[in-house]
């Protein structure tokens, strides 16, 4: 079946510097994806551009500081009620391009390709149908944000984990300067315009202010770092009066503002990270669809080796095998075994132990099943 591209207006701009698209995705087959599934859209988009065209695929990947696209995680679906992808399930993809020669070179590649096919993984082994591609944000101009009404509140909410860099580790909180300085990074790098940078984070610091959260945690599976943890929910920020005299840096954090569903929050934005979008969205209907998988696999492993010892009954062995299924699946997504053990708040040599005892029991599994 043939893609749908509703794209006709972006063909008729005159200029863009950002636009949002928004994949509609259908599912080929029944499917548990791994909790790193992320890494598999955000290659499959540059593996597709490297076919089409290589210099673009580069300028995508290396050409920057800062990448000039953003992209979310799979979305829609009855994915959050049973944990997998279902034939026939329709699941939404959205991939925001920052810069003029992102917005034009990845057109022409739609247009010129018309890409009916999403796979995930090596092998190809799970496919998607791309059934149509439509605008989700309209085109935009640095300008044209620049321009925009003032506003002196911004609200924005975070529907995957958002987090921050901050020495070796992740900084799971909405403070309004790494907030407005991932921001400014982006803006910096492919507006042209001139911000005195530290300036403007300073009068952030002093201005901006948080006037009603409502936000989480989650850990989530991200790129080559493993796990990440991050903040999900709704934040507003807003001036205090005496920052609007400072109308420039009132004007940028405005912008800013406008410009955060296009470039995300915080870092790892091109693995689906820190995808926001404006205005409140309620807790209940954020969907996080690795936390639930992770869930899953933990109850699976406790299943299987609560079946391996069955002999041993007792509060004792259930608690047993639960800490092993909880060690060994946050071990397989990436936490180290120190922050395991701390959390559970038991040694680590015991930590170790029991990560060991859990992989000879599923070894001693795949054994029996090879007989």
């Amino acid at each position: 079946m043939a893609v749908q591209l509703d794209l006709m207006k972006l063909s008729k701009r005159k200029h863009t510097d950002m636009v949002g698209l928004r994949f509609e995705l259908c599912a080929q087959q029944d499917f548990v994806l791994r909790a790193h599934y992320a890494k598999g859209l955000h290659a499959w988009f540059l593996n597709q551009i490297q076919d089409y065209n290589p210099p673009l695929s580069t300028y995508l990947h290396d050409g920057q500081s800062e990448k000039p696209f953003s992209m979310s995680r799979l979305g829609g679906g009855t994915v959050a009620e049973n944990l997998r992808l279902v034939a026939g399930d329709r699941h939404e993809w959205s991939l925001h391009l920052l810069s003029p020669e992102a917005v034009d070179g990845v057109l022409a590649w739609l247009w010129a390709v018309k890409p009916s096919l999403l796979w995930l993984g090596s092998g190809k082994v799970t496919e998607l149908t791309i059934e149509r591609v439509s605008v989700s944000l309209q085109p935009n101009t640095y300008q044209g944000l620049w321009r925009k009404k003032l506003r002196d509140k911004v609200t924005l909410s975070f529907l995957s984990p958002t987090g921050f860099r901050r020495r070796g580790g992740h900084l799971p909180l909405p403070l309004p300067r790494n907030i407005f300085q991932s921001y400014l990074r982006r803006w910096q790098d492919f507006s042209g315009f001139a911000v005195e940078t530290n300036n403007f984070l300073d009068w952030v610091d002093e201005f901006v202010v948080i006037r009603q959260h409502r936000i989480e945690t989650r850990s989530v599976a991200a790129g080559k770092a493993g796990a990440v943890t991050g903040f999900i929910g709704s934040v507003q920020f807003a001036v205090r009066p005496e920052g609007k005299n400072q109308k420039n840096f009132w004007c940028l954090f405005s912008a800013l503002g406008s410009f955060a569903p296009y470039c995300g929050t915080g870092h790892k934005t091109s693995f689906g990270l820190g995808f926001t979008v404006s205005g409140q969205v309620d807790l209940p209907v954020l969907i996080d669809l690795d936390e639930q998988l992770f869930l899953q696999r933990v109850e699976s492993l406790r299943e299987l080796f609560s079946a391996q010892r069955q002999k041993y009954q007792g509060d004792r062995t259930q608690r047993i095998t639960e800490l092993w299924a909880l060690i060994f699946a946050r071990r397989e997504r990436g936490e180290s075994l120190q922050d395991i053990a701390f959390d559970l708040g038991i040694h680590y040599e015991t930590a170790k132990t029991y990560l060991k005892r859990a992989r000879r029991s599923l070894s001693n599994l795949e054994y029996d099943h090879s007989e």
